[in-house]
């Protein structure tokens, strides 16, 4: 099982080329996981934990780690073998007992309900912590990703992702950046861009719509039309 869960690690590793971002369509259940594993084009998948949370009828911080394992667990199941999977599970822990059936997860340097940012000496022993764990665990090329709220500077902001990327961090997501193009993304040598929650948006502004439709009259055979 570690050789395998290593290989798909490995794999999605390769995928993150800085100025040549891969885009991840972030899934959050089965029928998401099935739509997208079809997708022509599909790289990998990712969970979106706020998408789990609206789905669990909770807010994105209060998503217990049960709640979370299960959809990640069923995503899991649904994509097989075809597609590496990339989790966000900001209550992973990073002890000898994580269950590694995944290839690899977030790690922010805020926790879930604290605004406070921790200082980046500690978030990068943080990640060193993570990668050394999966490491024991026999996936020593897991992906750690994500990195700072950090709402200051932008040169503050690099500086935290130059040093998480010292620690053993992959792709570094600044938050400032979410409303950046894809092409001026590349152009500052993003290697990931993901849509969050924005899927789940657009699915259930189509069944409102589609929804809509039918109780003004309209028929079974234009859904989605």
């Amino acid at each position: 099982m570690s050789a395998k869960l290593n290989a798909f690690a490995k794999r999605l590793s390769l995928m993150h080329k800085p100025g040549k971002p891969v885009i991840l369509a972030n899934v959050c259940d089965g029928i998401s996981a099935k739509g997208l594993r079809s997708t022509a084009g599909a790289q990998a998948a990712v969970t979106a934990s706020y998408a789990i949370a609206a789905a669990c009828g909770v807010a994105d911080a209060d998503l217990s780690l049960e709640q979370n394992l299960a959809a990640i667990g069923t995503v899991h199941r649904v994509l097989g073998d075809a597609l590496p999977l990339t989790v966000e599970q900001w209550t992973c822990k990073t002890d000898t007992d994580t269950d590694w059936t995944r290839q690899d997860a977030p790690i922010e340097d805020i926790h879930p309900g604290d605004a406070a940012v921790m200082p980046a000496k500690t978030m990068a022993a943080r990640i060193t912590r993570a990668r050394a764990v999966a490491a024991e665990c026999g996936v020593p090329d897991f992906v750690v990703w994500d990195g700072t709220r950090l709402g200051a500077r932008l040169d503050d902001v690099i500086s935290r992702g130059n040093l998480y990327f010292a620690a053993g961090q992959l792709p570094c997501f600044p938050g400032r950046l979410g409303q950046t193009g894809n092409d001026n993304l590349a152009d500052l040598g993003v290697c990931r861009i993901s849509t969050g929650p924005a899927l789940m948006y657009a699915k259930m502004d189509l069944f409102k719509r589609s929804a809509a439709a039918l109780f003004e009259g309209g028929s079974l055979h234009n859904i989605g039309a």
